[in-house]
């Protein structure tokens, strides 16, 4: 073992330091996440006809019910008044309150 000892001041300096950095480091994180909205040219939205506007839906679409949108589906994970919110088929990405895709269920 070594006989060295650290003055108290120095420790508790150093979780100080360290209790500072958790917000700042969740913050961060925060940010990133809010920057991963689907992009309709994915793969994944292809297949699944994701649009980010009901307005947009083509006529010849069958699966469209009039009123459905992805703020009053199932999957949607954020208040019915927001305007984007995380989705439980698209995981870790922001769709749009006003999109629309072929999983639609509506929230009972």
């Amino acid at each position: 073992m070594t006989d060295k000892q650290y003055p108290r001041r120095a420790i508790l300096k150093g979780a100080l330091s360290s209790l500072a950095a958790i917000p700042v480091v969740a913050l961060v994180g925060r940010a990133d996440a809010a920057a991963a909205k689907v992009d309709p040219a994915d793969a994944q939205a292809k297949a699944l006809g994701y649009i980010t506007d009901v307005a947009k839906i083509e006529a010849s679409n069958t699966l469209y019910k009039a009123g459905s949108k992805c703020s009053n589906c199932a999957q949607w994970q954020g208040k019915p008044t927001d305007a984007e919110a995380p989705c439980g088929i698209f995981a870790g990405k922001i769709v749009a309150g006003n999109g629309w895709c072929k999983v639609y269920s509506k929230k009972a």
